[in-house]
C-alpha cells in the first residue's frame, strides 16, 4: 500500500524507556520518554533476549492508552499481548515463555513445539499453519477474523 507519506523515524532505545533506566540515567530517560510522547506511531521490531524489553512493554502500554498506531512485529507483538494481559487483564506476572523460560507462572506466549531452543538464528516458522480454537468459543472476536 502506498500512502504517499514521509515518514520521519526516531530510533528509541527502550532500555531508556524502562522505570529503573541504566545506570540511572534520568537524563536519557527523560529524553526517550520525550521523544515517545511525541510520536505519531509506535513500531516494536522483532529480536531475541530479555534485554530492554520492559521499556518496550511500556511502549506498547503508552501507544494503547494514548491511543497511537502500535505495529508489534515478531517479539513486539509477544511485547503488546504482554502489556496487555498484565495491564488490560489485570495479570501482573503475565510473560513469554521466550523471555522467561518454561517454568514461568503466567505464560501468554509459549514457544513453538517445532523449534529448537538451542538454535534461534533462522529457525522461525514462515507461511500458514491452522489455528485450532476451542469449542464453545464460537463468539470470539479473533475466530471471526
Amino acid at each position: 500500500m502506498a500512502w504517499n507519506r514521509k515518514l520521519d523515524i526516531v530510533w528509541i532505545n527502550a532500555e531508556h524507556l524502562e522505570s529503573q533506566p541504566q545506570n540511572d540515567n534520568l537524563v536519557k530517560f527523560d529524553e526517550a520518554w520525550r521523544e515517545l510522547g511525541t510520536a505519531q506511531g509506535v513500531l516494536v521490531p522483532s529480536g531475541f533476549g530479555q534485554r530492554g524489553t520492559e521499556g518496550m512493554i511500556a511502549a506498547a502500554k503508552w501507544a494503547r492508552m494514548e491511543p497511537t498506531p502500535n505495529l508489534g512485529v515478531c517479539l513486539g507483538m509477544q511485547i503488546a499481548v504482554i502489556e496487555y494481559t498484565r495491564d488490560g487483564c489485570g495479570i501482573a506476572a503475565a510473560c513469554s515463555e521466550e523471555l522467561d523460560g518454561a517454568g514461568a507462572e503466567s505464560k501468554v506466549i509459549v514457544k513453538m513445539p517445532e523449534i529448537d531452543p538451542d538454535n534461534l538464528g533462522s529457525t522461525m516458522r514462515l507461511g500458514l499453519k491452522p489455528t485450532y480454537f476451542q469449542i464453545g468459543r464460537e463468539w470470539s472476536r479473533t475466530r471471526k477474523l
